[in-house]
């Protein structure tokens, strides 16, 4: 079935695209949260560890006031313990499919990290990217980012959000939308093990609460839970952190 996803989505254009059309002209657009993009959590002394987050409109705290309340800050928040530091950082844009953070966020990369994680995949499933480019655009991101890896580093691979949970969509653009963001996280769950990364499911995160108020990006809430998600994860990885 993952292969068939963006062929069905095509097919379904003549319904969806009308739906998609009317998603984009009542659902709220939400600003990219405002605030530093950069940060020490934890500790007051030199940071120990260095957090990165890039990707899409998550990466950079849509959906919430302020980048405190963001992914990366709360990510930053959970690993800052035993006295340890955390220093942060969040780049990305609104909008940016795999292919635009390929060609805009990763060249904009400097220095070293402990952790990278990689937020992308929704962009991607509105705008039916398909598996091959999908993959290829994945797997060249992991590449360009092992120089940016101190040694014993970790790229994450965050997972797909459950699409058709999302009240913002209706059906049956919502359910031809989950099929291909099942498949293109998937994908990604074949990558990671490959490549040397870790992939963090996050199709569990369907509370009405994870929602912000446009029913589409995560609330403070949602943010918080998906940073456990990661820490846990990172928590149980082989090498550890």
């Amino acid at each position: 079935m993952s292969r068939l996803s963006r062929p069905l989505a095509i097919l379904s254009s003549p319904v969806v695209l009308p739906q998609a059309w009317w998603v984009r002209r009542t659902t709220p657009r939400l600003p990219e949260a405002p605030g530093a993009r950069s940060g020490v959590a934890g500790a007051a002394h030199p940071p120990a560890l260095s957090l990165l987050v890039i990707g899409e409109s998550t990466a950079v705290g849509v959906g919430v006031d302020d980048q405190s309340a963001g992914l990366a800050a709360q990510l930053a928040r959970l690993l800052a313990r035993d006295g340890r530091a955390v220093a942060w950082a969040a780049i990305g844009r609104s909008g940016h499919r795999v292919s635009g953070t390929l060609a805009e966020t990763v060249p904009r990369l400097v220095g070293e990290h402990d952790v990278v994680v990689v937020a992308l995949g929704v962009n991607d499933v509105m705008g039916l990217t398909s598996l091959r480019r999908w993959r290829a655009g994945i797997e060249a991101i992991l590449g360009e980012l092992r120089p940016h890896l101190r040694d014993g580093g970790r790229i994450v691979l965050s997972g797909l959000p459950p699409l058709r949970h999302f009240p913002s969509l209706p059906q049956p653009a919502r359910e031809v939308a989950a099929l291909h963001a099942d498949a293109l996280d998937a994908c990604l769950a074949d990558v990671a093990p490959r490549r040397g990364a870790l992939h963090v499911p996050i199709h569990h995160l369907a509370r009405p609460d994870h929602l912000a108020a446009d029913g589409f990006h995560p609330s403070a809430v949602g943010y918080r839970a998906w940073a456990e998600a990661i820490a846990a994860a990172l928590d149980s990885a082989p090498s550890g952190l």
